[in-house]
């Protein structure tokens, strides 16, 4: 009897595992909507360099041939671009708006002897309406962080892997039109170095 019953609790509880993993959550799989009633269906990320390549961030200034007597012209915020897919869920939580991101560098896998980049909190105040179409430009690094990241590599330790990848990863908190708040994620993998754009 008791081997019958305990028989009958692992298969209960096997049961309601499997249960407890159906349904539907609000927000994406990097999302915690909260109590907004905002479901954050997708976030896509494109990376913005004034200088080049869309995820080529410029670390330093060089000169530039024929002559070697004129600099590149300059090192540029690097900026990202946001598409947020955001719904309403039951009631009208719009207009909201993106309050704060903390932006984190995390090296790359395969250059672990990376210079470590201090982290950035910025606050864009980006409006968010029902729709797939919110787009909000942020700052992707900043001009201080790349000639910082510059000296420390060519002071402490030159990376094993040239150019350096690093991940660019967004923790964003956002708040609907009744002052309630969720928060996103979203990553953007990039590559410093002194890139050629003369």
């Amino acid at each position: 009897m008791r081997k019958k019953n305990s028989m009958a609790g692992i298969v209960l509880m096997t049961l309601l595992l499997i249960l407890s993993g159906c349904g539907e959550q609000l927000g994406s799989p990097a999302a915690d909507s909260g109590d907004t009633g905002i479901l954050i269906k997708s976030v896509s990320i494109i990376g913005e360099e004034p200088a080049g390549g869309d995820n080529e961030i410029d670390a330093a200034l060089h000169l530039c041939p024929p002559d070697f007597t004129e600099i590149e012209d300059g090192l540029f915020i690097a900026n990202a671009q946001l598409t947020i897919n955001a719904h309403a869920v039951g009631f009208d939580p719009f207009p909201a708006s993106i309050e704060q991101c903390d932006i984190t560098y995390l090296k790359g896998n395969e250059s672990p002897d990376s210079p470590i980049i201090e982290s950035l909190t910025i606050y864009p105040n980006c409006t968010l309406t029902e729709g797939d179409g919110n787009e909000c430009n942020f700052v992707m690094m900043d001009v201080d962080r790349k000639i910082k990241w510059w000296d420390d590599a060519n002071a402490i330790n030159f990376p094993s892997t040239y150019p350096t990848p690093y991940t660019v990863r967004y923790d964003c908190t956002f708040m609907n039109q009744y002052g309630n708040s969720g928060t996103f994620q979203v990553e953007y993998d990039i590559l410093l170095a002194d890139w050629n754009y003369c």
